[in-house]
């Protein structure tokens, strides 16, 4: 697996052109990320030698700051689309089901079925 603590961000504009920014919490990114309000969320593994963790990624554009949010295991981390197309990400916790979104997120089939 690569863990890293660099990451690649394409610049708009004059230069466009891909760089490197750091985040002091290496994690290994495992879903496409949703951007909203100029922030990407995405879903990670974060590691320590004996276990790896669950997390939730946030990094804000303008500033390039990473924030992570460890998990509890039992909570699953899914992402949908409704109708329009719109991504959001949903918490699955039992049969609890949890949608962080851009509009009034509308499920077309729930986790499971």
């Amino acid at each position: 697996m690569d863990v890293s603590g660099e990451h690649q961000v394409f610049t708009l504009g004059a230069q466009n052109t891909w760089r490197m920014i750091e985040c002091k919490c290496p994690h290994l990114p495992i879903t496409q990320g949703i951007c909203k309000n100029g922030v990407v969320y995405y879903r990670a593994w974060s590691f320590t030698p004996d276990k790896k963790y669950q997390v939730v990624v946030s990094l804000d554009m303008k500033s390039e700051g990473f924030n992570l949010m460890t998990l509890p295991d039992y909570v699953k981390i899914d992402q949908y689309a409704n109708k329009n197309g719109q991504k959001f990400l949903s918490f699955v916790v039992g049969n609890i089901y949890l949608a962080m979104g851009y509009h009034t997120a509308e499920v077309l089939s729930a986790p499971g079925s």
